[in-house]
């Protein structure tokens, strides 16, 4: 996690560091001194807009930190943090703030890393990219099963304004592992396929070729047109592979020949010049096509 640094004999360090050296301990004996003659004069003014830092602060916030990281990367505590940016009551966001907390809460960069992984996070990515695929076929209960997520957390994460950060996560590892391949290559059945990309369409989801990786977690970001194929297209020794490892795998779940050949999209005779040129037997429990589905 990236931390602000302070240099030595400033006010920011003595104040609100905790450093106690000769050169912070004088920079504050000089702030003091400043400030008593200042107001003896009338003229001290220790407070500026607060409208910078709490544009600082939702931007830093919109592109996924969470409060309880900013927090912990200013050294301003949250309460502070909520009443600069909300209503506490009758009370109104303040207009001005002390000068030295605008400048440690403008001195924040923005980290994607989460203080904790329940940390909150902006869920706009995250739900563009369930859509994105369902959009090309991959249906819910797939998606579910290969994150390691719950039903609810990925419907939520469409829904919710804020997901945690454990959910992002495994949904950008999901995504990148899925973006461009074709569900059915992997042993989803067509109609669930058919099913999948038909609830996207009808709901306005875009396609994951609609996005550039720079415009995904945008909030103000809009899909652009589709770019390049849906799908990957695999060598044909990839083909073969997939093939001969979808049929072993479908063959020890009982399915007939016929079966396979409808799951995989091709014919069976397809499927035996796929083992043949991979110089691979037929699972032997194939060999007479009489196996129940």
């Amino acid at each position: 996690m990236k931390t602000v640094t302070f240099e030595h004999g400033t006010v920011t360090g003595y104040k609100y560091r905790g450093c106690k050296c000769l050169a912070c301990c004088n920079a504050y004996a000089a702030y003091q001194r400043t400030r008593n003659r200042k107001r003896a004069y009338g003229t001290w003014q220790p407070l500026v807009d607060a409208a910078p830092a709490r544009k600082h602060l939702e931007a830093l916030h919109a592109r996924g930190m969470a409060w309880e990281q900013i927090a912990r990367v200013s050294g301003v505590p949250v309460t502070e943090l909520r009443r600069l940016r909300i209503p506490m009551g009758s009370h109104q966001p303040p207009e001005r703030i002390r000068r030295e907390r605008a400048q440690l809460l403008l001195a924040v960069e923005f980290d994607v890393a989460p203080t904790t992984p329940k940390a909150l996070v902006p869920s706009v990515g995250t739900a563009r990219r369930v859509q994105g695929l369902r959009a090309i076929g991959w249906p819910l209960p797939v998606l579910t099963e290969r994150s390691g997520l719950s039903r609810h957390a990925l419907t939520g994460a469409m829904r919710q304004a804020m997901v945690q950060e454990t959910t992002r996560t495994a949904v950008v590892e999901l995504y990148d592992d899925l973006k461009d391949q074709d569900p059915r290559r992997h042993g989803v059945p067509d109609e669930s396929t058919r099913k999948a990309i038909t609830w996207a369409a009808r709901s306005g989801w875009a396609a994951p070729n609609c996005w550039l990786s720079s415009d995904i977690d945008d909030p103000d970001a809009k899909p652009g047109p589709p770019e390049g194929r849906r799908y990957s297209s695999p060598s044909a020794g990839d083909r073969r592979q997939a093939i001969v490892d979808d049929t072993a795998e479908l063959a020890s779940q009982g399915c007939t020949r016929e079966v396979i050949a409808v799951r995989l999209g091709v014919s069976w005779e397809a499927v035996q010049r796929a083992h043949s040129r991979a110089g691979v037997r037929i699972p032997p429990i194939l060999s007479s096509g009489s196996v129940a589905a």
